[in-house]
């Protein structure tokens, strides 16, 4: 008979006083990923069915970021890491099952080593296997006291309670640890022998290791070799250290794939990301979330691209921003552009519908603001300064400069002029502006939606449309102008005069 699978003790009640923030430490992100989900996530992958996660300070944050699918311990009352397994207890049922006992916040473990560190204390029996690593420099941390070099574990004991011999031991607790689950939790449970008496007044979780050997049972020690894989973080001097190495891990592995970079220390690409072959990323370019870039496609130097689809070939220029774009094999996209697939109104999870589409040919930028669900047809243009939003500019429709279209659809061709607006807000709901082919808007236009334009028409400079305008009509909405000769130097003189006498 199969022994059940076993069963991760996920740490995350503290609150990680030397972060000096309001956040809980354990939802700090490591390349975009909160810290405790990455436990959870290596834990599941090395075959923990239940992960129960301990949490206290801010225990609703850890909730949302985690999902209401994982079982939740709150730890009250009994402080130390001993309290917060006993607050596991009960969470899961343990009998017959291991139990993997993880800090939350190590975000660098590796779901292999956890998985052998979970068949080696299968293997032997053992009680409890702590997970140790050797290091050069062992102060502050708890030591390792084995019986003989290659024997079983007798004892921890912490850097301050530790005499001349054992602060020269090098072998230290990594507080990692697999349980038999009946020894911790069963009828006579360890965690039930813990106490406060010691020098930091917490019921201490590595007491349960000398229980085990008062009980004549095995105590086995697995050394992990990587120390990165066991580091914590305490303060943002360390997070931005194990950041910077998961990050040139990350771009090391995508370099050995056929990815060039111009200058791989200022990239950053984020894990759930996928290259193609051949792919040039610039200099300060940034992967984000679940972008995937396309065999041979260039991304240039400073942009910042945010669960993206960029397809075979494509050139995006540099200093692109885009949030859920995605772009078609053979388009190009100028510099300084921004494309943003999700209104910051709306909530993240969103549907594909959402994303700005980018056709073959077309072309975007410089400061161009491209928001949910724009498309862009072929050979049409978005220039700078152009903000389009939920807008479809069709195969060789244009809007070189300096224009908001929000809410609209812009026919084959036509063209939008600078300065033009969609008035699509009355102030309670939007409205739609409908513009047929071969238009030609000129500069300063106001469009008042709900509104069409057909087929051919023509909308003078300065003009602000309120009716519809039917297919080859022109229109004109401007106030009348009146000169009057020789008026501009009285009224030079009349103003200077004013601004005198208000100044004396």
């Amino acid at each position: 008979m199969n022994k059940p699978a076993p069963i991760a003790v996920v740490l995350a009640a503290g609150k990680g006083t030397r972060m000096k923030s309001c956040r809980t430490k354990v939802l700090f992100p490591v390349l975009g990923v909160p810290i405790v989900a990455r436990v959870v996530a290596a834990a599941r992958a090395a075959g923990c069915t239940d992960v129960v996660v301990v949490i206290g300070h801010e225990a609703q944050a850890v909730r949302d970021t985690l999902g209401p699918d994982l079982p939740y311990a709150v730890q009250t009352g009994m402080p130390g890491t001993g309290g917060a397994v006993v607050a596991a207890r009960g969470a899961v049922d343990a009998r017959g099952r291991t139990v993997l006992v993880l800090p939350g916040d190590v975000p660098l473990m590796r779901a292999q080593t956890l998985s052998a560190l979970l068949a080696a204390h299968e293997a032997q029996g053992a009680a409890v296997t702590v997970a140790t690593m050797k290091v050069q420099d062992p102060t502050g941390y708890g030591r390792v006291v084995r019986d003989g070099p290659e024997g079983g574990v007798l004892r921890i004991v912490e850097h301050r309670d530790a005499d001349p011999s054992e602060l020269r031991i090098d072998e230290v607790n990594t507080s990692i640890y697999a349980f038999d689950g009946d020894f911790l939790f069963g009828d006579s449970a360890a965690v039930d022998r813990l106490s406060p008496d010691n020098a930091q007044k917490e019921y201490l979780l590595t007491d349960v290791v000398g229980f085990a050997v008062a009980d004549g049972r095995s105590v086995a020690g697995f050394v992990i070799d990587d120390e990165l894989e066991t580091a914590g973080i305490n303060d943002r001097q360390q997070l931005s250290e194990l950041e910077r190495t998961q990050r040139s891990r990350v771009n090391t592995g995508w370099m050995r794939q056929g990815v060039s970079m111009d200058d791989s220390a200022t990239t950053w690409i984020e894990e759930a990301v996928t290259l193609g072959r051949d792919v040039v990323l610039g200099a300060g370019v940034e992967l984000r979330g679940a972008t995937s870039v396309g065999e041979g496609a260039t991304v240039g130097k400073g942009s910042v691209l945010v669960d993206c689809a960029v397809g075979a070939g494509v050139e995006i220029g540099p200093y692109v921003v885009a949030t859920r774009a995605s772009f078609e094999p053979g388009s190009q996209v100028r510099p300084f552009t921004v494309l943003n697939g999700l209104n910051e109104k709306k909530p993240a999870a969103s549907t594909d519908a959402d994303r700005v589409q980018i056709g073959a040919g077309a072309q975007v930028g410089p400061f161009t603001h491209l928001r949910q669900a724009s498309v862009l047809g072929s050979e049409a243009k978005a220039g700078n300064f152009v903000e389009l939003k939920k807008t479809e500019l069709h195969a060789g429709a244009k809007a070189n400069h300096l224009a908001y279209l929000g809410d609209a659809t812009v026919g084959p061709r036509s063209n939008i002029g600078a300065g033009v607006i969609t008035c699509n807000y009355d102030g309670f709901s939007k409205q739609r502006t409908t513009i047929g082919a071969d238009v030609f808007v000129g500069t300063d236009s106001h469009l008042i939606a709900p509104v069409r334009l057909g087929d051919g028409a023509y909308v003078a400079t300065g003009t602000t449309v309120s009716r519809d305008v039917p297919a080859d009509a022109l229109a004109i909405g401007r106030a009348r102008q009146e000169n009057k000769l020789g008026y501009a130097s009285r009224l030079k003189s009349a103003l200077q005069a004013k601004a005198q006498k208000i100044k004396g």
